[in-house]
């Protein structure tokens, strides 16, 4: 379902969220905010060689994917490339640029998909890293940052995806700390929870109160600086994974965002329960699927 003005981010209405390309869309549009984001386009065979030449590597995403499901690496130069799927953890094809474009090409089958710039972002121990800002709304409304951990990607793998690459997440200080940033860690955490409550914002004011979960991912550079690499929201398919704050050695950031979550739920539902006893017409206050969160 398109927003009135054509130029505007498009809102799926059907599954209660915006996809990738309108989410980058809707972040450019939003004026200037603290992080970079890759140059990103939608996914076009044709222009890749021109990536190639420019970024050297180049992520091809589609557009409704989650958990880097079907995301490839596409590296090298248009004489000599080389193709990776995320979760392979192996090369999947070596050899010159039309031959590997064409199997992007069977591969994707005609699936919407962007392609992006591979942000010059640290790796760490020689993997993919990235640093999950997880927000929830409070019982005012507001946005919260939640929390904030690192997820590494498993060895050999070009996504940082826990799951799908086999990684592991690790608290966020301990890897800042090893990254031997030109800022001092808590310094760069403070940047990661600015920067995830300017995409609140940032969405709020397009869909005011649509989401009640956000989880951002970012990459560093060797300044310091972030790097926006994706953002989820909660909508049919669920909500960003709380568990991966489970995963950590102290279970307490865990265990308040379970609280928090669980008490807006209570709140919206209370809610809906409260204006249909006044037979006032209720409007789905949550679009997305979800039981009420356990408490650990």
């Amino acid at each position: 379902m398109a927003l009135e003005h054509p130029d505007e981010p498009v809102f799926d209405a059907k599954r209660g969220y915006f996809n990738k390309w309108e989410m980058y869309r809707l972040l450019r549009r939003a004026g200037p905010l603290p992080f970079h984001q890759p140059v990103t386009a939608r996914f076009s065979p044709g222009a890749l060689a021109a990536w190639l030449r420019r970024f050297r590597r180049v992520y091809i995403k589609p557009v409704d994917g989650w958990g880097g499901q079907g995301v490839s690496q596409v590296s090298g130069l248009p004489a000599a490339c080389q193709w990776q799927v995320a979760g392979e953890r192996r090369v999947r094809m070596v050899g010159p640029y039309r031959r590997v474009v064409w199997a992007l090409v069977r591969y994707y089958r005609g699936r919407p998909c962007i392609q992006q710039q591979a942000a010059p972002v640290l790796t760490w121990q020689g993997q993919p890293v990235d640093f999950r800002v997880h927000l929830q709304r409070e019982l005012d409304d507001c946005w919260v940052c939640a929390g904030v951990l690192a997820r590494v990607g498993g060895t050999g793998d070009v996504v940082s995806n826990v799951a799908r690459s086999g990684g592991r997440v690790w608290p966020a200080r301990t890897v800042l700390q090893a990254l031997s940033l030109p800022v001092q860690p808590d310094e760069v955490g403070a940047w990661l929870a600015a920067a995830g409550l300017a995409i609140g914002t940032a969405l709020d004011a397009i869909r005011p109160g649509q989401f009640e979960e956000v989880g951002a991912d970012f990459g560093i550079d060797r300044k310091g600086q972030l790097w926006l690499f994706e953002v989820n929201t909660n909508d049919l398919m669920g909500v960003p994974a709380r568990e991966l704050f489970a995963q950590l050695p102290n279970k307490e950031l865990f265990e308040r965002m379970e609280a928090r979550a669980q008490a807006r739920w209570l709140q919206v539902w209370s809610g809906v329960v409260q204006r249909l006893r006044q037979g006032t017409p209720v409007n789905d206050p949550v679009p997305w699927r979800q039981e009420p969160p356990s408490l650990s």
